[in-house]
């Protein structure tokens, strides 16, 4: 699967072509050595989109679409579980609220998804808008799913080991998040008063 790459600030980020999000950054004082690292764990995590997806289907029955997975957050974790080298660690709580525009909404949320790879996410908004505008497109159509979430893989190295880490990030909300989330329009310069909560459950995928 194709890996691209967007110059940010202090250095660029890799991410999919398509609807699977993952990521990682490489500051531009990187190894070429640890980049090469990262970029053999990212052919490996980008293996396990397909995989997950298969695994959904076969547990519920539930095509995912675009990103989007619209089942209850224990048939996703059962279905996690499943699949070889993937396994459950830990889970967050978060609750964002204030007053913007819809892509600076969406940079909030990424930042804090994307937190622990320290990388100038501002640079990926074009592909991020786009991209989350779909998973929009997706609940909107299936308003009466009572849960909806997408699955964000991050890849970084262990500190002074230079082995990789790779997550599988499963975040969600539930059906009061769903209406809200689905009218915002992510390429409009309207202001929106917005406040939702998010989980974030972790998958620790070694291969």
């Amino acid at each position: 699967m194709e890996q691209l790459e967007t110059k940010g600030k202090g250095g660029t980020w890799a991410h999919a072509a398509n609807e699977d999000f993952f990521f990682y950054w490489m500051p531009d004082e990187m190894s070429n050595s640890d980049k090469e690292t990262l970029k053999s764990a990212a052919i490996d995590a980008l293996k396990q989109f397909p995989a997950i997806k298969k695994s959904v289907v076969d547990q519920t029955g539930v095509q995912s679409l675009d990103g989007a997975y619209l089942l209850s957050k224990e048939e996703m974790i059962k279905s996690m579980n499943n699949l070889d080298g993937m396994s459950e660690a830990v889970a967050s709580a978060n609750n964002q609220s204030g007053k913007k525009i819809a892509a600076e909404i969406n940079q909030e949320f990424f930042e804090m998804v994307l937190a622990d790879l320290k990388g100038d996410v501002s640079a990926m908004m074009e592909y991020l808008n786009k991209s989350m505008s779909k998973v929009q497109a997706v609940v909107k159509n299936n308003s009466s799913s009572k849960t909806f979430g997408t699955v964000i893989c991050t890849i970084g190295l262990l500190p002074g080991l230079g082995l990789p880490i790779t997550t599988f990030k499963y975040v969600f909300s539930n059906s009061e998040s769903n209406d809200w989330f689905s009218k915002i329009l992510c390429f409009t310069s309207e202001v929106y008063t917005y406040s939702y909560e998010s989980t974030i459950l972790d998958f620790v995928y070694e291969k």
